[in-house]
């Protein structure tokens, strides 16, 4: 097929690749990719990238640039792309769609969502807010799960603890009773009381005691 028979064809990849996108770049792509490429390939794309010089740098490009450029730079392709066409083409560089302009960057800020260093400054200024109060937000739900789980923990236990001290000092009560001996209720629950404080106090000691063991180990291997 010649070119003047690329140009022809109503197929909007075959136009990709008589605009001059080598078959070759277009081959080493992800096909989700090239579809998208290929469909809006009459549309503005913009770079934004570390130059030689480690300064933040933009180019405008057309889809055959945006191609070209991207093998200059060693963007390469994204694997596992969802059926169908899809913007996300290179695993280096995050895409942005911002004001009828395709954005892809390598030189991004620090935000979950990567946005193009050459973006505004107050675009980027709001994004790192947004995402200052997010994380804000998350931790504070955090700390109230966390605090909602040992409050519950804390009930728990004493729940646990009174129920052993009832059952306990019911089992005093009738070991007692078994052997005819004189033992009122408030000294069996004392009795149970004191007992099950000392099997709480091993067992926490114990915990200590494992933790601290543990701690050694890591400073060992560190």
């Amino acid at each position: 097929m010649r070119v003047s028979d690329f140009a022809a064809s109503t197929d909007p990849i075959d136009r990709l690749v008589a605009r001059g996108v080598p078959v070759r770049a277009l081959v080493a792509l992800e096909l989700g990719g090239v579809e998208w490429l290929a469909l809006h390939q009459d549309e503005r794309f913009r770079l934004c990238y570390y130059d030689e010089d480690g300064a933040v740098a933009t180019q405008d490009v057309d889809a055959v640039g945006l191609v070209l450029r991207a093998r200059e730079l060693g963007w390469t392709a994204m694997r596992d792309l969802q059926p169908g066409p899809d913007p996300w083409i290179f695993d280096q560089a995050t895409y942005h769609f911002r004001r009828g302009v395709h954005w892809y960057a390598s030189a991004t800020d620090e935000t979950d969502d990567m946005l193009p260093l050459a973006f505004p400054a107050g675009v980027l200024k709001r994004a790192a807010k947004a995402q200052a109060r997010q994380m804000a937000a998350a931790k504070k739900a955090r700390d109230a799960e966390a605090k909602a789980a040992a409050r519950s923990r804390k009930r728990e236990d004493r729940e646990a603890r009174a129920w052993l001290i009832e059952y306990s000092a019911q089992c005093h009560l009738d070991r007692a009773k078994s052997k005819g001996a004189p033992l009122s209720p408030a000294q069996a629950k004392k009795t149970a009381r004191r007992l099950v404080d000392q099997v709480v106090s091993r067992i926490e000691a114990r915990k200590r005691e494992r933790g601290s063991s543990l701690e050694g180990s890591e400073d060992e291997v560190r």
